[in-house]
């Protein structure tokens, strides 16, 4: 979270969407690294004003490659983004991906930056490969969903995070966190 109040440009930034759109004067960053390979969706959602969004690989702001960008998310399935804005791309496991925030022409506001890597969702679950591995994962933003189960008794697992296996051989299998 944060606010693009106050905040300004740099030389050789350019507009998240284009010029007619946004100008780069009230921009915030934030770096996110990969932690594995996978669609990955970054949005505004909750943000108190017309925000733009993008998304870049490299190291210095005049030379940044573009990922992906948005100016008013829309609807997609039952989530209204309005004026939000939202992203979906293919990340790859180890890249740093720098974020922008920005206003729709000068609008500024609170900022909400969503960051959700699929297996925040049973039906985006990552599948596991083989008999034996170990994975990694960080709840930190996840949410439950409307019908979850409750894991060992415990209701409202509002961060939960899925992934699925198919076993290739038969016999008995420990699973621990």
């Amino acid at each position: 979270t944060g606010t693009n109040a106050g905040a300004t440009g740099e030389t050789g930034e350019t507009p998240n969407v284009n010029a007619a759109t946004s100008n780069p004067i009230n921009s915030k960053w934030w770096t996110w690294t990969a932690p594995i390979s996978g669609t990955v969706e970054i949005n505004t959602l909750g943000s108190s004003y017309d925000t733009t969004l993008g998304v870049y690989t490299g190291t210095a702001v005049n030379a940044l490659t573009a990922v992906a960008s948005n100016d008013d998310g829309g609807t997609v399935g039952t989530v209204v983004y309005g004026t939000r804005s939202r992203v979906s791309f293919s990340a790859v496991a180890g890249t740093t991906y720098r974020i922008s925030v920005d206003g729709y022409t000068t609008a500024t506001g609170n900022i909400v930056l969503n960051v959700d890597q699929g297996n925040d969702r049973f039906t985006q679950a990552i599948a596991l490969n083989g008999n034996s591995f170990n994975v990694t994962g960080n709840s930190t933003g996840a949410t439950g969903e409307a019908g979850e189960p409750d894991n060992a008794g415990i209701s409202a697992p509002i961060q939960s995070l899925w992934w699925s296996w198919t076993p290739t051989a038969s016999g008995s299998f420990e699973v621990t966190t």
